[in-house]
């Protein structure tokens, strides 16, 4: 079917202005993510925040603009921590509540990707799945493929969280992530580079 071969390739541009997008987003909390282990580690007296700066402004620009503010303002709030005082005292404040938001974007990014979560999290997966049915009823069913950049965006805006945290829950985000990005794949491979599904013939 032609049309639906033209709006198979319309969204899958779309999703490949998302990825480059979200690669940009990335390349920016990295950086955030080193920061943030300077200041964990107390290793913010006496650093150069001229010298993040530099390599902040060398990064790639965003063209979405509310990732680009809220990055920003990930980046801002630890190079304010550099300094010390209540600045710092704020940025060690939110690494309880940061550190609830990832998880449940871990959860949301593992439903999506239809694998298992710890055995830990079993509660807070039911408890997830359950909130999660109750908004979407009424709403039909959205894909997974194009709800994940979603999570994803949010886990880089998401502010730092405690090293430890970080290496328990990073490794199940990428899995999520690398589970949903072969779906993508696959499905893209269902249709042929003249625009025809393979086994429509």
């Amino acid at each position: 079917d032609g049309v639906k071969a033209v709006q198979l390739r319309v969204r899958d541009l779309r999703r490949a202005g998302e990825r480059e997008q979200l690669e940009r987003l990335r390349s920016r909390a990295d950086l955030c993510q080193e920061l943030e282990a300077h200041i964990e580690t107390g290793m913010q007296e006496g650093a150069d925040a001229e010298s993040w700066r530099g390599r902040w402004s060398a990064l790639d620009a965003l063209q979405d603009e509310a990732a680009a503010h809220g990055i920003e303002h990930r980046f801002q709030a630890s190079l304010a921590a550099l300094d010390g005082g209540v600045a710092l005292q704020r940025w060690h404040d939110s690494l309880e509540s940061n550190l609830g938001q990832r998880a449940r974007l871990c959860l949301h990014l593992e439903v999506l990707a239809g694998i298992d979560s710890p055995e830990e999290a079993a509660q807070q997966r039911l408890a997830f799945q359950v909130n999660r049915l109750s908004e979407r009823l009424g709403h039909g069913q959205d894909d997974p493929l194009d709800e994940a950049p979603q999570v994803e965006r949010a886990w880089y805006l998401c502010g730092a969280v405690p090293a430890a945290d970080l290496q328990r829950l990073e490794p199940r985000f990428t899995h999520a992530l690398q589970v949903l990005r072969s779906s993508s794949e696959s499905a893209a491979q269902q249709v042929e580079p003249g625009g025809v599904e393979q086994g429509s013939a």
